[in-house]
């Protein structure tokens, strides 16, 4: 196990893995891969654009080299960051509006979402959950 995908076939079968595992097997999604951390704060290792009715996804994973990772609060390898993705298929819920009430239900969402790809990573490696602290 490490912290990003060996190549396309390791992470092909992590998908495979983690649909099965979380009943998303009648589901298409297509994994893609971007140099360095995204987004707003340029702390996000991954997004997922899903399509609820068509039950379709795109995920997006970050590849981080050493010092972009050394320098993340907490370790995230792909399959866990996969893992929180896939998680969305199932939590659909987008936030259209800059409401104060929305940010607040989509962090708690994500926290939530967060706290159970760490769970089923740590379980399937028999990792204790302190693993993630990135010392």
């Amino acid at each position: 196990m490490t912290d990003n995908f060996a190549n396309k076939k390791e992470a092909s079968a992590a998908l495979k893995y983690w649909k099965t595992q979380l009943g998303l097997r009648d589901w298409f999604i297509k994994l893609r891969f971007t140099e360095g951390a995204f987004g707003d704060n340029k702390n996000n290792t991954g997004f997922c654009d899903f399509d609820f009715s068509n039950k379709s996804a795109l995920i997006t994973i970050a590849n981080l080299n050493e010092y972009e990772r050394g320098n993340l609060v907490i370790k995230q390898p792909q399959e866990q960051v996969l893992i929180h993705e896939l998680l969305h298929c199932l939590y659909p819920i987008k936030y259209k509006n800059e409401e104060i009430n929305s940010e607040i239900v989509s962090e708690l969402q994500h926290q939530v979402l967060e706290q159970i790809a760490k769970t089923l990573f740590a379980e399937k490696y028999k990792l204790n959950i302190n693993w993630f602290n990135n010392k």
